[in-house]
C-alpha cells in the first residue's frame, strides 16, 4: 500500500466522490487515480467505493474503515513535511487559521499585522467558516489551527484552548424604547422583530435556545452571518439583534447604541482549536501568543498531548 492511494482517497470522497475534480485538486490524471484505488482495493481484497456501472456511490462499510484510516496516515505525512520545513527553513513557511467572519474582522486583524511583520516570508491563509466546520477541518488537519466559539459537537481529536470571554450586547438603533428600561429581559425585547446571527454559529444558537428556555418566541426578521450586514439592518430600523461585543465601535457604528446583555445568555469563550497529538512549527505557537499573551508553549503542548 502507498501513501498516493490513501491521499487520493482521501481527495475523492472530499470532492463528493467525483474522481475528476479529485484529480484536478491534486493536479493528477483521472485514470492515474482510478488505476491507484485499483490497486488498493486488489490489495485489500475488497471493495472500498461503492459503484453504479461508472458512477461512485460513496464508500463501502469496509472502505468507511479504510477511509478513516487514510485520513490519518494523510495528516500524519503532512506533519512530516510540517518537520522537514521546520527544520531546514524555520522562519518560511505557511499558516493557515480557520475562523469565523467576525474574529476574521475583529480579533485577528491586529494579530495578522503583528504576525506578518514578525515572520515575513511565512505566507498567512485565513478560512472563513462556521465553527462545527472549524472543528473538521482542524480535526483532518486541513488547516493548522482554528479560532472560534466551541461548537455544540466536537471530534474527539480536537482539543479546545480558551482564547478569551465573549461578552454580549443588545444593539438597536439610537433612540430605541428598550434604551430607556431600567432592566431588561428577554420577554420585553421579544415584542420588537429582532436580526440574529444564522444558527451555526454561537452568536445565533445561544440567542435563540435562550428564548426557547424561557418559553418566548420572538418575531425574526432577518438571518445573517456577518455582523456588519446585521448592524445595518438595525441602523435602518427593521429590527434591534444581538452581537458579540467585539463588533461594535460606537466611533464608527454611528446611528447605533448598545447595552449589555450577559446576564441574558451562557457565558460564551473563544477556543483556539488545534488537533490532538499534531506538529505546529515556531511561528504557530507565536501566532496562538499574539491571541493570547497567557498561553505559553507549555499550555499548548499539554493540550495537544491530552
Amino acid at each position: 500500500m502507498r501513501l498516493t492511494q490513501f491521499t487520493y482517497l482521501c481527495a475523492i470522497v472530499d470532492c463528493g466522490f467525483s474522481i475528476s475534480r479529485a484529480a484536478a485538486s491534486l493536479g493528477t490524471s483521472q485514470p492515474r487515480m482510478s488505476k491507484q484505488l485499483h490497486a488498493l482495493e486488489q490489495e485489500l481484497g475488497f471493495e472500498v467505493l461503492a459503484r453504479k456501472r461508472n458512477r461512485i456511490l460513496g464508500l463501502t462499510a469496509g472502505g468507511q474503515a479504510v477511509f478513516d484510516v487514510a485520513k490519518r496516515i494523510a495528516s500524519d505525512a503532512g506533519q512530516l513535511a510540517s518537520i522537514r520545513g521546520a527544520v531546514l527553513s524555520p522562519n518560511t513557511g505557511q499558516l493557515t487559521v480557520a475562523t469565523t467572519h467576525s474574529h476574521a474582522r475583529y480579533t485577528l486583524l491586529r494579530v495578522i499585522k503583528l504576525f506578518c511583520q514578525e515572520y515575513p516570508d511565512v505566507s498567512f491563509l485565513l478560512r472563513h467558516s462556521d465553527p462545527a466546520e472549524i472543528a473538521e477541518l482542524v480535526s483532518t488537519a486541513k488547516v493548522d489551527l482554528g479560532l472560534s466559539a466551541r461548537p455544540k459537537a466536537m471530534q474527539p481529536n480536537v482539543v479546545c484552548i480558551p482564547a478569551y470571554k465573549v461578552r454580549r450586547l443588545l444593539i438597536t438603533p439610537t433612540g430605541h424604547p428598550l434604551l430607556r428600561r431600567k432592566k431588561l429581559d428577554l420577554k420585553s425585547i421579544a415584542q420588537y422583530p429582532i436580526v440574529v446571527y444564522d444558527q451555526k454559529f454561537s452568536s445565533g444558537w445561544r440567542v435563540m435556545e435562550a428564548f426557547e428556555r424561557n418559553g418566548i418566541k420572538p418575531r425574526v426578521v432577518l438571518t445573517a452571518i456577518d455582523a456588519e450586514v446585521v448592524k445595518a439592518y438595525v441602523a435602518e430600523g427593521i429590527g434591534v439583534a444581538f452581537l458579540q461585543e467585539l463588533t461594535f465601535d460606537p466611533a464608527r457604528d454611528k446611528g447605533l447604541a448598545a447595552r449589555n446583555v450577559d446576564n441574558l445568555f451562557e457565558p460564551s469563550t473563544a477556543v483556539i482549536m488545534l488537533r490532538k497529538n499534531g506538529y505546529l512549527r515556531n511561528y504557530a505557537y507565536r501566532f496562538i501568543q499574539l491571541i493570547n499573551p497567557s498561553i505559553d508553549r507549555v499550555t499548548v503542548r499539554k493540550a495537544l498531548e491530552s
